[in-house]
């Protein structure tokens, strides 16, 4: 296993967790309680549900394939606009490892921007 792929698997379990935290949602249950080898396999649906969720909070995530990278370009924006401190995109070949990995990386950056104002 590479470095992408520990990192890839790191963060389908921190998004597992953050969604398990936000209660029930029935359509996505089923899959939270999976077993670890077949939660990997749906980084599609937990990026979705994420997705989802942030865009309550004003968040919208950007996909683009990068031709000149050959790799997914994934960013976030807040009510349309770019996030200082979030500038730099997640650069991966494989687009839904991108947006999973996006998905972790917003979820770091929220928390420490909380702490931060405590």
């Amino acid at each position: 296993m590479d470095d992408i792929d520990l990192l890839v698997a790191q963060a389908c379990h921190e998004v597992a967790d953050w969604l398990r935290e936000g209660g029930p949602d029935l359509a996505l249950q089923s899959l939270l309680d999976a077993p670890p080898e077949t939660l990997a396999q749906h980084h599609r649906e937990l990026a979705d549900h994420f997705a989802s969720q942030a865009q309550e909070g004003g968040f919208t995530q950007e996909c683009s394939w990068n031709p000149s990278s050959l790799a997914f370009d994934v960013y976030w924006r807040q009510h349309g606009r770019p996030i200082a401190g979030l500038e730099k995109p997640i650069s991966v070949e494989d687009r839904e490892d991108a947006r999973l990995l996006a998905c972790a990386r917003l979820m770091h950056f929220l928390s420490a921007a909380q702490s931060a104002a405590q």
